[in-house]
């Protein structure tokens, strides 16, 4: 007869870690899940298809990086649940709270700023599937000059523009 032994996979911070390490590391690597989705999955881009590899990709390395210091929840229901079942044995449960709840704001945060600024501006619409609206874009680069006055720039590359 076999014995099962009770499994307790509640999320604890390492002996060596102290709650703000925690909170610092939960919050790191739940940014890097969030602005993972955000980049792959919301973006309409031609790797679009292939953003589930990607975020399972950076789920991987988030949790090879933070396994050993906090238990890599990244997730408030990942820490929840387990220690809903068990009892809520550890008082420092609340950088599970706390870490994924500031990481999924620094992540929206870094995310609105890359739109705010149009980091789209510095790839030109390179991998938009549309040619037409690649080279538009690209034609469409515009260079300011110490005066202030806007002038657009062409590259010489680049087909001619069809009338």
């Amino acid at each position: 007869m076999r014995v099962l032994k009770r499994c307790d996979c509640s999320t604890t911070l390492h002996p060596g870690v102290n709650p703000a390490q925690g909170v610092f590391i939960e919050m790191f690597i739940t940014s890097a899940l969030v602005l993972a989705v955000f980049m792959l999955a919301v973006e309409n881009h031609a790797a679009t298809p292939f953003g589930p590899i990607g975020i399972g990709l950076t789920l991987f390395s988030c949790h090879l990086f933070a396994v050993y210091f906090t238990g890599a929840s990244m997730n408030t229901a990942r820490s929840f649940g387990p220690a809903a079942v068990t009892g809520f044995k550890s008082s420092q449960h609340w950088v599970y709270w706390l870490g994924p709840y500031l990481g999924s704001f620094l992540g929206t945060a870094l995310y609105l700023l890359l739109k705010r600024i149009r980091y789209t501006r510095l790839t030109g619409a390179s991998d938009t599937p549309d040619l037409e609206k690649t080279i538009h874009t690209a034609r469409s680069i515009t260079i300011s000059d110490r005066n202030g006055s806007v002038e657009e720039k062409a590259s010489e590359h680049l087909p001619a523009q069809r009338n």
